[in-house]
């Protein structure tokens, strides 16, 4: 699943695709995975992508794990990477964020799109659900899922930097818990994506903090 999405991105970068190519390839993979869903008889549905029992709970989640996410981690990370000497994370890729037209198409279809709806359904709901069955589906098979999914969603990340790698990891692992604790319900997962990429690009836009 990862080979083909890597492959996909190579060839689009190699066509000269540039930003679209991580978004592409990103749908692609979305759709081999719903095949590969159908052909097993399950649906996102059942993993996630479905109508939160108390849309007040769900969007207590959502916003709990952004507050984690953005204010809380950093805590504990920055000593790590600054322990470590690793630079500030590699932000050249996101383009030039003041271009008001650029912002926006950053912010739109590739945060609250493929980002937050792709990466939650391909990570969260997808590879840790499957990682954990591959492993048995017990409680220790979970949590090496949620470990699995964490691992493969910050090398997604590489073109960020070590520093970037071990954001989204630990990112990857605080979205898990979330999911495992909420019951398993994505909704809470996407909008807190979405919230976090927002204020991340919206730093960057103004010239305070990297994302």
């Amino acid at each position: 699943m990862l080979a083909v999405k890597y492959a996909l991105r190579r060839l689009l970068l190699a066509l000269g695709v540039g930003f679209l190519a991580g978004q592409l390839s990103l749908v692609a993979t979305l759709v081999f995975a719903s095949w590969l869903l159908r052909r097993n008889g399950e649906s996102w549905r059942a993993l996630g992508l479905r109508r939160p029992a108390s849309i007040p709970a769900a969007l207590g989640w959502a916003f709990g794990a952004a507050i984690v996410i953005v204010a809380v981690l950093p805590l504990f990370l920055e000593p790590v990477v600054t322990a470590l000497g690793w630079p500030p994370q590699h932000t050249e890729r996101l383009g030039d964020l003041r271009n008001t037209w650029w912002f926006l198409l950053m912010l739109l279809p590739a945060a609250w799109g493929s980002a937050a709806f792709g990466e939650e359904m391909l990570y969260r709901g997808f590879f840790n659900t499957r990682l954990a069955r591959l492993l048995g589906d017990g409680r220790a098979a979970r949590v090496a899922g949620a470990i699995g999914q964490a691992l493969l969603f910050g090398l997604a990340h590489w073109y960020l930097g070590p520093r970037g790698v071990l954001n989204t990891f630990a990112i990857g692992l605080t979205s898990s818990a979330v999911y495992a604790l909420n019951g398993r319900n994505l909704w809470p997962l996407i909008i807190a994506h979405g919230l976090v990429d927002t204020i991340g690009l919206t730093a960057l836009r103004l010239g305070v903090g990297s994302h």
